[in-house]
């Protein structure tokens, strides 16, 4: 309890004691926070601090007793009121700070140990500075737990208290444009079109007034605490040595006697002809005396240099979805402050600007809450101009997106270089094909899907191969370019499509921009392949643009960010109405997505209870006129797990349920996103429909995030992982969000990151049922992914965990996709056929089993499967009564767990029937493999390469060619994946 001989002393904001006991360790600190709202109509919670010494026995319900009766005039019509003691406080504090402690004290003891073996002694940094430079008068230097504490406080105060000093500036500037107008004629005046000076900088005496009257506004800091280095007298009061009190800044700086009017925002205050006489202490947001803050002049630096440039190039006007709030943590913060940025038409600056292809326009909704996005690297012409009207064809064949992504980023880059484009896709090129008159180059970017062409490319790919002589007619003489994606998984028809683009059109004449033909493998570093390509294209161009030595390389890291995204906030009545409407925005994009809405019929877990895998069997309703037959594959648009999507929002600084309006901020920019344009989402739905989170991050990003990390050290270990990118990235997965969550000096927007990310896109499963038994609904077998990457990050894969987790009733985004390969079962029912499909890749089988079952065929079916053991023994009953049917002839089941010290694969089972596989062979058996790509089917083919071989009497050597010649005859098919 407050001891009954302190009595309150009648000064404002102190009690001190009359008599008693006056050990400094029963000093507390008290700060009452309450809410007062100004008539502005900005809510602000402002503190007020009192001293109190307090006796041994005190209790935090004593002190707020005697507050409430000591301040009853104060705290009248004060709704509630928060009291926090030094103590309390600093702990909680400390506690927060201890890693920061431990941080700067490494880097202090780092090099106190340089410098004592002589390394870089001559250095004129601070902390150099700081620990060789003696005091003049005792010959000491400053121990370095003083030199810590001194650097944590620059690490500190220039950041919280800077960038609120910012907003808020530019907040004000934004409501009152004859300030604005002002600051313009000066900044003109002073600095015109030349680059901003430090000795133009100080001659800005209307912009420093505004600051000034900004920072009395709205001091970043809210109080200030001196202690009594001796017995004082502060007016009528006595003030004991040691007393610590607490000066209201925002107090000072609102006290009308001082400030007529003192919420209103007047720059002209500060005039040398009315500041006269005023005193320099009536406002210090920067406190004052020995133990003012040292970063003083830095932080008005700052603040002139942000005000000149950006007022040099932009209106601004604060957003109607603006309501601005303060808190006070420690420094003044502002939330819901939300600025519109027009760039200015008629500035000197803007003129010398124009000159540059690449000045970004900022919308009117982007500036604040989107800074920015396109992963698309500012580009420079040093040594001569494109020519005017230079003008590109731009063609894709893609399926997954990818092929067209680039396209897209291709043509924005060209439209920023000055140019312009023609994009679309191969086969609409061939009603078009007159576009390339006059055009300075054709660049085509396409994929191969199973060995054959993508769906919007198989048009053109039929002209290549029976027209050479329109091929010729279109090419002859034209500039042109082909990059490949592909993955080299699928070996035998990897880059397939694209070299056979580009083999065609050098030989009708073409010519080629590149040395050679170039190409991305999307098992290692696609993105990065494609940037190559890029560099080295855009060489070529400049010189057949009759350019030479003119770069058209785009920089790397962040330079030059161009939005594709613009994204503003949802006002709480939008967001109601949104959320009621979610169902049907999805259901909206799903359709002009290609997909359909298929009913969930069925959802069981194929492995045992005793398995620590997963395995789905899923059954859908088709929807309409759907069909299907047995080999297709099923696309699954899903999403991304609600854990994964946790962590992008909290790096992010985002609620999941915080709703956005998003539009593209071009039609060339990312022209293959499926975020539904003009749509008002939530967070949660975005991350997890509409961008790939867990796909390993690039080069490219890697540079930008590099860029980006404010941090010296962070960006030093940015800079060795690119270094050592195929090891640190590629081997260990690594994802964007895993690392913008590890570095924490690296921030981005929700905009950049949805520009940095590509779309989220559609995984494909093998049909597991036949049209023939299950007219109505299809099923699919889905392998759950789960699991730890080399980083340790748990990765949830994207499709198969959606897909187990819905439920019977529930919707999922799908469509049949036909493979357009040979993956179907023979014409004839009396072809023998070999099924060889461990795990999952036994799925289109189960379709063709049935299949066959339904329309009563006689050829022998062999079935090959695979698994670890009986536990993940999936469809065990269903393949057995395939076979006591008569289905199946045979089935041999490789167990590779289940004896001990030895591995048993289907290519050993292969083989140890040899003999019955080359009678099947003999008798024109159709061999179908399916599964994965890297290690399965190469060791499978190697297997069958052999059995004919042998069986022929041949060099082992020369079975590879028997099994292409029964590719070529389609009885050697596979319908392989990519293996993580």
């Amino acid at each position: 309890m407050v001891e009954a001989n302190e009595t309150p002393c009648p000064v404002e904001g102190l009690l001190c004691p009359t008599k008693g006991p006056s050990l400094m360790s029963l000093v507390e600190r008290v700060l009452i926070v309450y809410r007062v709202k100004p008539s502005m109509g900005i809510t602000v919670e402002s503190p007020k601090a009192y001293t109190l010494r307090l006796g041994c026995s005190s209790t935090l319900e004593a002190v707020h007793t005697r507050i409430r009766e000591a301040f009853k005039p104060e705290l009248a019509g004060v709704e509630s009121f928060v009291v926090l003691t030094e103590s309390s406080f600093l702990r909680n504090w400390c506690a927060l700070n201890e890693p920061n402690i431990k941080f700067v004290e490494r880097i202090v003891a780092e090099r106190l140990a340089e410098l004592e073996k002589g390394i870089r002694v001559q250095e004129k940094d601070i902390l150099t500075l700081m620990l060789t430079t003696k005091d003049p008068q005792t010959g000491e230097k400053l121990p370095p737990d003083n030199v810590r504490d001194q650097i944590l406080t620059f690490l500190l105060a220039g950041h919280d208290s800077t960038s609120t000093a910012l907003t808020v500036l530019f907040m004000l500037l934004s409501q009152h444009g004859d300030v604005e107008r002002k600051v313009m004629e000066e900044v003109e005046r002073v600095v015109g079109s030349e680059p901003l000076t430090f000795e133009k900088l100080g001659r800005l005496q209307y912009c420093t007034c505004v600051i000034n009257e900004s920072l009395r506004l709205f001091p970043p800091a809210q109080a200030t605490r001196k202690d009594a280095a001796e017995d004082t007298m502060l007016g009528p009061y006595k003030i004991v040595k040691g007393t610590a009190s607490i000066v209201s800044l925002w107090g000072l700086a609102h006290n009308p006697e001082y400030w007529p009017d003192p919420w209103r925002f007047d720059p002209d205050r500060w005039l040398p002809e009315k500041a006269n006489g005023r005193s320099s202490y009536a406002s210090i947001p920067f406190s004052v005396g020995h133990r003012g803050c040292l970063g003083r002049q830095l932080s008005i630096m700052e603040q002139r240099c942000m005000l000149a440039m950006t007022v040099q190039r932009y209106h601004l006007r604060l957003h109607s979805l603006s309501k601005p709030s303060f808190t006070t943590p420690l420094f003044l913060k502002p939330h819901n402050i939300f600025l519109s940025l027009e760039r200015r038409a008629c500035s000197r600056l803007q003129t010398q600007e124009a000159k540059s292809p690449l000045t970004p326009a900022v919308g009117d909704e982007n500036a604040g809450l989107n800074r920015g996005a396109r992963a698309k690297r500012q580009i420079s012409t040093e040594k001569a101009s494109i020519p005017f009207n230079t003008r590109l064809v731009i063609l894709y064949g893609s399926n997954m997106g990818t092929c067209e992504t680039f396209a897209g980023e291709l043509a924005l880059h060209a439209v920023n270089l000055g140019m312009t484009s023609d994009l679309m896709s191969l086969d609409s090129f061939l009603d078009k094909t007159d576009v390339v008159n006059g055009c300075a180059a054709v660049i085509v970017i396409c994929a191969t899907y199973n060995g054959t062409p993508p769906d919007n490319a198989a048009k053109f790919i039929r002209l290549l191969e029976k027209e050479p002589d329109k091929v010729a007619e279109i090419f002859t003489d034209k500039p042109f370019t082909v990059f490949g994606c592909g993955n080299s998984q699928w070996l035998r028809t990897y880059q397939s499509i694209p070299r056979f683009i580009d083999k065609t059109l050098t030989a009708a004449q073409g010519k080629r921009l590149t040395a050679n033909f170039l190409y991305g493998d999307a098992d290692s570093t696609l993105d990065d392949d494609f940037q190559a390509w890029k560099f080295a294209m855009w060489e070529g161009l400049s010189d057949s643009l009759g350019m030479s030595g003119a770069s058209m390389k785009p920089d790397g890291g962040a330079a030059g960010l161009e939005p594709a995204y613009v994204v503003t906030p949802c006002q709480a009545q939008e967001k109601f109405e949104t959320e009621k409407h979610i169902g049907e925005i999805r259901s909206k994009w799903a359709i002009q997505n290609g997909l359909f809405l298929g009913k969930v019929l069925k959802n069981k877990e194929l492995q045992s209870a005793n398995s620590d895998r997963s395995t789905h069997h899923v059954e859908i309703e088709l929807a309409g006129a759907q069909k299907y037959s047995a080999g297709d594959h099923l696309a699954v648009q899903g999403g991304n797990p609600l854990e994964v999507v946790r962590q992008a929002a909290k790096v992010l600084g985002l609620e999941l349920s915080d709703m956005f309006h998003i539009r593209k901020a071009s039609l060339e920019a990312v022209s293959s996103s499926i975020i539904p344009e003009g749509a008002k989402l939530s967070v949660e739905m975005i991350l997890m429909w509409c961008v790939e989170l867990q796909q390993t991050m690039s080069k490219a990003q890697l540079a930008i995030l590099m860029d980006r990390a404010s941090c010296p050290y962070e960006k030093k270990a940015l800079e060795a992982m690119r270094n050592a990118y195929n090891v640190e990235v590629v081997k260990r997965k690594r994802t964007l969000i895993e690392v913008l969550d590890a570095y924490n000096s690296v921030q981005v927007t929700l905009a950049e990151l949805l520009t940095l990310l590509p779309p989220l896109r559609p995984r494909y499963y093998s049909i597991s049922s036949s049209p023939l038994a299950t007219a109505g609904h299809v099923s699919v077998t889905v392998g759950v992914v789960r699991g730890d990457s080399p980083a340790g990050r748990l990765h949830l894969g994207v499709a198969s965990n959606f897909l187990a987790s819905r439920k019977v009733g529930q919707l999922v985004g799908c469509f049949v996709k036909d493979t357009k390969s040979n993956f179907r079962l023979p014409a004839a029912a009396d072809v023998p056929i070999i099924l060889v499909g461990p795990g999952t890749g036994v799925a289109p089988f189960r379709g063709f089993l049935y299949d066959r079952e339904a329309s009563k065929a006689t050829g022998t079916a062999v079935l090959f499967f695979g698994c670890r053991n009986d536990d993940d023994f999936i469809y065990r009953e269903e393949l057995r009564g395939f076979k006591e049917r008569g289905v199946l002839k045979d089935m041999h089941v490789a167990f590779s767990r289940k004896l001990s010290g030895r591995k048993v694969y289907v290519q050993h089972l292969i083989e140890q029937q040899s003999e019955e596989m080359l009678k099947m062979l003999e008798a024109g058996a159709y061999i179908y493999v399916c599964g994965d790509a890297k290690h399965m089917a190469p060791d499978v083919r190697k297997a069958f390469a052999k059995i004919l071989a042998e069986g022929k009497g041949l060099p082992l050597s020369e079975g590879a060619a028997l099994i292409d010649e029964l590719t070529i005859q389609k009885r050697y098919i596979e319908d392989v994946w990519a293996s993580g």
